[in-house]
């Protein structure tokens, strides 16, 4: 079970979410995985809200992609492999972009 985003929470943020608890709660599961995996560790275990967020936004990708077929690779139809990195909105809040100016010295041309 997910512990970034329940359920209840999910279904608040995504009015067409799948009808099925279990399946939405694997949905949930699926995207936490990947969010952590690319997020800044956190000292909670429920993380931030905008890893809640990010959780469903993943959750929302992984599903609507399961419709998608362009973007498998594989041979003979045999074995395939879907391509599903995390989106820039995503990625965006596991890490926000930093503001600060850098200044790499040297007068500019």
């Amino acid at each position: 079970m997910a512990d970034w985003a329940s359920v209840e929470f999910a279904r608040q943020m995504w009015a067409d979410a799948p009808e099925s608890d279990a399946v939405l709660n694997a949905l949930l599961d699926a995207a936490q995985i990947q969010c952590e995996a690319y997020a800044p560790p956190v000292n909670t275990p429920t993380g931030t809200p905008a890893y809640r967020l990010a959780t469903v936004m993943q959750a929302q990708d992984l599903w609507q992609n399961t419709e998608a077929a362009g973007d498998v690779l594989g041979f003979d139809g045999e074995f395939a492999i879907r391509i599903r990195p995390l989106g820039a909105d995503v990625k965006a809040l596991l890490r926000p972009p930093s503001a600060r100016l850098r200044v790499n010295g040297g007068t500019p041309s």
